[in-house]
């Protein structure tokens, strides 16, 4: 069972023989195809942007339909759980960003959403803090960016 694939062609044409050749293998194989708009193409929950420079841009996708409705802060939840939200969404957008403009872009947009759900701007910048702090990642004396260490 198959129900998401990313493919690379060098051009349409070699796509749709490629999605030809496919449907005819088996009458239960039907594989459709999205094609990227402006650049940019959403697969799974990420957006992944085409920089016309051989190198794809990856960041957080949400649908119109996404809310921003989390587990309230002020809501009777062990503060483990509360916590454990934080760094699972900073876990998510720290591994989906392949840039650290998108990554901090995420992070801006991350720190509203959990705002709308009332957690306080402290317990959330200590939460990321702790995250990043675990993956060791510093600030580049240089340039103020973030900088991993292994």
């Amino acid at each position: 069972y198959v129900d998401d694939i990313f493919c690379l062609f060098k051009n349409e044409e070699d796509a749709l023989d490629f999605f030809e050749y496919i449907n005819i293998q088996h009458p239960n194989i039907s594989i459709t195809y999205e094609k990227e708009i402006d650049g940019k193409l959403c697969f799974l929950d990420i957006l992944i942007r085409n920089t016309n420079i051989n190198q794809f841009q990856t960041s957080i996708y949400r649908k119109k339909t996404f809310t921003g409705l989390l587990s309230n802060y002020l809501r009777f939840l062990p503060s483990i759980y509360k916590l454990s939200l934080i760094k699972t969404l900073v876990n998510r957008i720290f591994h989906i960003n392949n840039t650290w403009t998108t990554f901090d872009t995420d992070l801006v947009k991350l720190k509203d959403i959990l705002a709308k759900n009332m957690f306080p701007p402290r317990v959330v910048n200590n939460a990321i803090n702790q995250y990043l702090e675990k993956k060791q990642v510093v600030t580049c004396p240089n340039t103020k960016r973030p900088l991993i260490i292994s």
